[in-house]
C-alpha cells in the first residue's frame, strides 16, 4: 500500500524508507525512536515530525495525513 501511496504522490512527498536490520540506519533509527516496522514518520520541508504511525494503518488514514502535509506546506 505504501508503494502505491509513493505513485499516487510523486513529485508532491518523498518516500524515504529505512530497514530496521540495516546498520547504516542506525543514526535515523536512534534520531526517530524507529524500532517497529512499519513505522511511519511524517516529515515537513523543515524536517521536524508532523506525525507518526505504528502498524498497519488504514489507507485512507495515511492519504488524508498526506493530504493534510502538503495543504500545510502550500499554506507557508
Amino acid at each position: 500500500m505504501v508503494h502505491r501511496l509513493e505513485i499516487d504522490y510523486w513529485g508532491q512527498v518523498e518516500f524515504i524508507y529505512l530497514d530496521i536490520d540495516d546498520k547504516g540506519a542506525a543514526p535515523y533509527k536512534q534520531q526517530f525512536g524507529f524500532r517497529y516496522q512499519p513505522h511511519l514518520i511524517l516529515l515537513d520541508g523543515d524536517g521536524k515530525v508532523v506525525q507518526e504511525f505504528f502498524g498497519q494503518r488504514p489507507e485512507a488514514e495515511l492519504r488524508e495525513a498526506l493530504d493534510n502535509l502538503i495543504l500545510r506546506r502550500q499554506q507557508r
